[in-house]
């Protein structure tokens, strides 16, 4: 299957290519202000409010990668690198299985 990886931390990151809307170049993410930890912030897109989620990104991001959720909706991952590519389901572990579906991490040797 198809990934797009994305660099956010320590964490590479794998989205099923399927489920990105959108990778955009150093979004505007804003903090929220006694959001819970695993919340970066939220930003704009097409008119409609986008949470990014942290997943281990501490600095500003130079990537957005925009994924599609179940229920029509989208969320953030904010990356410090993105990149393509093919691997299979074995190589992978789900990430914040319940809150966000379609993302991966590489499990490690």
């Amino acid at each position: 299957m198809e990934y797009i990886t994305a660099q956010a931390g320590k964490k590479m990151l794998c989205i099923e290519k399927e489920r990105v809307e959108a990778i955009l170049m150093k979004p505007e993410i804003w903090r929220v202000p006694d959001a819970s930890e695993e919340i970066l912030g939220i930003a704009v897109y097409n008119g409609k409010l986008v949470i990014y989620y942290r997943f281990d990104c501490k600095q500003e991001a130079l990537c957005g990668i925009l994924v599609r959720d179940d229920g029509g909706g989208v969320y953030g991952i904010a990356a410090a690198a993105v990149g393509e590519e093919g691997l299979s389901r074995e190589e992978l572990e789900p990430v914040m299985a319940g809150t966000v579906n379609g993302v991966w991490e590489k499990k490690s040797d």
